[in-house]
């Protein structure tokens, strides 16, 4: 055999340490995020069945969130008039 036969031979075959390597490489997967985003959450409560006293409780968890953050916003808007005043 020729040194270009030998060389074409080695060439057209993938050495053993590559194979290994790429085996070793996990298939690409699209990650999900580790905190679901809420859309998601929201989309898969809409898609279930759930009680009229579970939606109940969860409307009126919603309320009291929304009054909270509300109450929030309005000492915030207080703070800021208070140090515009000074």
């Amino acid at each position: 055999m020729d040194k270009l036969s030998v060389n074409t031979l080695f060439l057209s075959t993938t050495s053993p340490s590559q194979t290994r390597r790429l085996s070793l490489v996990p298939p690409f997967t699209k990650s999900k995020s580790a905190s679901p985003s809420r859309v998601s959450t929201s989309l898969r409560r809409k898609s279930m069945i759930e009680s009229l006293g579970v939606a109940e409780a969860r409307r009126e968890a919603d309320e009291k969130r929304n009054a909270k953050y509300a109450k929030m916003e309005r000492q915030r808007e207080e703070v800021r008039q208070n140090i515009r005043e000074k």
